[in-house]
């Protein structure tokens, strides 16, 4: 026989997932803004953390993960966002070449890598490959201070802000991943 679903056993039971959901909500909130805190760029931190699944946000461990896979979703995009513009303007090619490159591989293999070591617990590993993220990112932010006659602007606009904000976000990804290792 089935119970009634207004049974007092019934409400109790839902009141205490539905707590346990938003007590589990408060917990991932708290720990993001405890570890953003001690980030260079506390706001950013919290965007992209808040925007990982919720089932990766209950340790130290989930954030990093939730860091680097953002990290290699804003660098496929960007190196997307390069090859676009190549495409509308083939002149560009030679100008946003080591910006095109270094995109694709920190898409490709350094971000790919750093998540799996974080995945068999090789903190070190995962650090030191995205420090070479953050230097590589840097590079590329710093390379396009002249726009190629080729580019237009609004497009350039938009690239240099892009490759602030990836290099903004690696540093972000290897300052989560540093506590995690000195954890």
């Amino acid at each position: 026989m089935m119970k009634n679903s207004n049974s007092p056993t019934f409400i109790f039971l839902l009141t205490i997932l539905a707590t346990s959901q938003c007590f589990v909500t408060v917990t991932a909130q708290n720990l993001i803004a405890q570890v953003c805190k001690k980030t260079p760029l506390d706001s950013l931190c919290r965007s992209i953390l808040q925007s990982g699944s919720r089932t990766s946000q209950g340790d130290l461990k989930g954030l990093s993960l939730i860091a680097t896979n953002a990290s290699q979703a804003r660098a496929t995009r960007l190196s997307k966002y390069i090859d676009s513009i190549v495409k509308d303007n083939p002149k560009a090619k030679d100008a946003l070449k080591m910006c095109r490159e270094t995109y694709k591989i920190i898409a490709r293999d350094l971000a790919p890598f750093a998540f799996n070591a974080l995945q068999t617990n090789d903190k070190k590993a995962a650090a030191e490959v995205m420090s070479t993220v953050v230097v590589t990112a840097k590079e590329c932010k710093l390379s396009l201070k002249q726009k190629p006659q080729a580019v237009l602007q609004k497009q350039w606009d938009q690239l240099k802000n892009e490759a602030n904000t990836m290099y903004k976000s690696v540093v972000v990804n290897e300052s989560i991943i540093k506590m995690l290792l000195l954890s």
